[in-house]
């Protein structure tokens, strides 16, 4: 009977353990999701400071994991999710930066779909940054049709070519 209950209490606490695991993984997930919100909202500054809360909460739960279970790296199955909240953040703040700033976050971002909207608005940064940006204007309104900016900047531009002819 001793062994039985040694055996049970290791099992509760291996699944205290999984609880714990599983409830940071979701709360990390919620965050994701209102980062996700905003960017199609085209609140960047909403989504950059979610992202840095989720970051926040990553790496808080990572510590806390191993801290109370002695679980290392408990959460490593979120490091693709944790690259692109870091990515969200560099990208916001590469919307008022120079140009080499603004290329290397864009290739960054390339391969996450949600993060359109920015990519869109860093696009329009970068033609403002050159001389002939008509390509990432017009790239800019394939991600996001709906980019002011990009048809404000393109409108602009059609308006200055025509006005030598």
């Amino acid at each position: 009977a001793d062994g039985a209950s040694v055996e049970l209490e290791r099992l509760r606490a291996q699944d205290r353990r999984e609880k714990a695991r599983q409830l940071a993984q979701q709360l990390l997930a919620v965050h994701v999701l209102q980062v996700r919100c905003h960017l199609a909202l085209k609140d960047f500054s909403a989504a950059r400071e979610l992202a840095q809360r989720a970051l926040k909460l990553h790496r808080y739960e990572e510590e806390r994991l191993e801290r109370e279970f002695h679980m290392a790296a408990a959460l490593r199955s979120c490091a693709a999710v944790v690259e692109t909240m870091q990515a969200v953040v560099e990208a916001s703040d590469a919307l008022s930066s120079d140009i080499e700033t603004v290329q290397a976050t864009l290739r960054r971002l390339e391969k996450v779909d949600f993060t359109a909207p920015l990519r869109a608005a860093l696009l329009v940064r970068r033609a403002t940054l050159s001389s002939d940006g008509e390509a990432d204007i017009r790239r800019a309104l394939v991600l996001d049709p709906s980019c002011k900016s990009a048809q404000d900047l393109l409108n602009l531009k059609a308006g200055v070519s025509g006005y030598g002819s």
